[in-house]
Parts: C-alpha cells; structure tokens; sequence
C-alpha cells in the first residue's frame, strides 16, 4: 500500500509478470480505468510503461498539470480524480508548494446524489474528473464535459464551492 489509498505492485520480472494480492473491495487501475474485486491474487503482464496502480473507493487523488519537471506549481492546473465517492462519505487533499507547505486543501462530500467540493487555500483554476460516472445531471461553480474516463468538471481560479448533481 502507498498511503491509504494507493496499492501498487511493482514489477520485478524480466519478462514483465507481475503476482500480487488485492484486498477486500473494489478497485480501480488508475492507468487504464479497469475495475478488480477482492480478495484475490492476480498475476498480470507489464510492458516498461506500466504497472499494476489501483486505487480504492471513495478516495481523491490529485494529479498534476505538468509531467516536464518536479518542482512546479501544483495547485496549478490540478486534476482532482474521485474514485467512487459513496453516499454520506467524503475525501480530502491536500496540494502542498514545492516546499512541502499545505497551499490548498480539497473537501468534496456525497450526500445522496448531490457532490459538493469545497476549495480552501490559493485561487487557482483545478479540474475535478468523477471517474466511471459517464453522465451528470447539473453542475454549478464549473463546466462539465464527458469523457472516456468520466465526467470532467472545470472549475476556475474564483470557484470556491462546486456541487455536481448526479443523475
């Protein structure tokens, strides 16, 4: 496990096989979108680009804007990625500066099918991706587009508040 919810199984083999166990639950493989159930074992085969990343329900994870360089803005641009959010739950993140500081905290909650994200911390414009819901019925605070990943909603950098209303 990489925190709590991230599993990640890195792949040893010269030949890319990977076996490794998933526990209780459903899981999403964060590169690909496929869901796995568990317990179980499952032995997979990896190329150089990819390895067995699965992420489980009612989690955030925020992805950001560049791939070029380690030392940028995160809250910049960032994607927030929420996996499963189940009724009554909710999830934080928390972006933090190139110096390890906490800039911005993300709170989205699930109260029947309404989503509500709040944003605490510098106004920058952020992206939140519900994975795996393929339609939503409205959006205030944002613009919603859909996608093969989900429901993209951007927000922009005055976008303290958003709630998404779920079909």
């Amino acid at each position: 496990m990489l925190g709590e919810s991230l599993l990640v199984a890195p792949v040893f083999s010269y030949d890319g096989s990977v076996n490794y166990y998933v526990p209780e639950g459903r899981w999403t493989n964060i590169l690909n979108g496929n869901v796995v159930t568990g317990p179980r074992w499952l032995r997979e085969t990896h190329d150089f680009m990819s390895l067995p990343l699965l992420v489980r329900p009612n989690s955030i994870i925020a992805i950001g804007a560049h791939d070029e360089r380690p030392d940028y803005d995160y809250a910049d641009g960032v994607t927030l990625r929420v996996y499963e959010l189940e009724e009554g739950k909710s999830a934080t993140a928390e972006i933090p500066t190139v110096k390890g500081e906490i800039e911005t905290t993300f709170t989205v909650e699930r109260e029947g099918r309404r989503i509500m994200i709040e944003r605490k911390g510098s106004a920058k414009v952020w992206r939140l991706l519900l994975v795996g819901i393929p339609a939503i019925t409205a959006v205030e605070g944002g613009v919603a587009e859909a996608g093969p990943q989900g429901v993209r909603v951007t927000c922009g950098a005055d976008a303290e508040a958003v709630q998404i209303l779920l079909l």
